[in-house]
């Protein structure tokens, strides 16, 4: 199968994995505030970057291509995903960098990041 997935501006997949179901993770960078993300949760629905500025993305899709779920992440500036790792047990590791002083470090479902920018 293939998809086309987005936004009317761009985005940028930089990483992809697959769990042992088969299903599809793929994370990068998003410039599209109409980019189509769940809402509620631990997910993102609203694009944050200003003008200019991307978001992380992380995008969930079957073995079949159909979306499960897709969420933006991310603070008022630029921010990309690079890369996206899921273990064994179904949970999602990424990497990435931001310039935002505002990036949600710590997300809904309760894991806990380090406060602050480097």
């Amino acid at each position: 199968w293939a998809t086309f997935y987005g936004g009317a501006n761009y985005e940028g997949p930089m990483s992809i994995d697959c769990d042992a179901a088969g299903n599809v993770f793929i994370a990068g960078y998003n410039y599209s505030a109409d980019f189509p993300a769940n809402t509620g949760g631990g997910y993102q629905g609203a694009f944050v970057g200003a003008a200019n500025y991307g978001d992380v993305f992380i995008l969930k899709l079957n073995n079949n291509g159909v979306r499960l779920w897709a969420t933006n992440y991310g603070g008022s500036v630029n921010e990309h995903g690079q890369s996206i790792c899921v273990d064994p047990s179904g949970k999602i590791f990424g990497t990435g960098f931001t310039q935002a002083t505002n990036f949600p470090v710590q997300a809904l479902a309760g894991a806990y990041y380090q406060a602050g920018k480097c």
